[in-house]
């Protein structure tokens, strides 16, 4: 039996508000800043690894020029510029499967780039945050509901 998967059942939130508007192609990445391991091989081939700890990444949403959440990420950036309060939750559920997202201390690492062509165009708004959570999917609808 074939599976179906739609973009329009994975919910992206910042602080309970709903991210709508996204580009085609890849519409939201997380991806982590460090590998979660590095091996040291000694002189005789023995092997150890070590946990390096980071679990701070990026998430990136990719919208449409005429999406209204640009407003509200650009509010968040001059929340953030202003008063340095711009530190925000991410939560992103897949409701296709059994994939979560959660970081709970998130903040825009930079503006957009601007292009103006014929067409729309895409803004890019890349958030980084100190730790990613990966919780079970029911879990984290439950925290979401429960607004943390």
């Amino acid at each position: 039996m074939a599976k179906e998967y739609n973009l329009k059942t994975v919910v992206c939130t910042i602080n309970g508000v709903p991210i709508r508007g996204f580009s085609d192609g890849d519409a939201v990445m997380v991806a982590t800043d460090d590998d979660i391991y590095s091996k040291q091989v000694g002189a005789d081939g023995e092997v150890a690894r070590s946990n390096k700890g980071n679990k701070g990444g990026t998430i990136t949403f990719r919208l449409m020029y005429t999406a209204d959440s640009n407003a509200y990420m650009q509010a968040w950036k001059t929340l953030d510029n202003v008063s340095a309060n711009g530190v925000a939750r991410i939560a992103i559920l897949d409701m296709n499967g059994a994939t979560s997202v959660l970081a709970l201390e998130a903040w825009i690492k930079k503006d957009p780039n601007l292009t103006f062509s014929e067409e729309s165009g895409t803004r890019e708004w890349i958030w980084d945050f100190d730790k990613e959570l990966r919780p079970q999917l029911s879990k984290v609808i439950a925290q979401v509901l429960n607004g943390l």
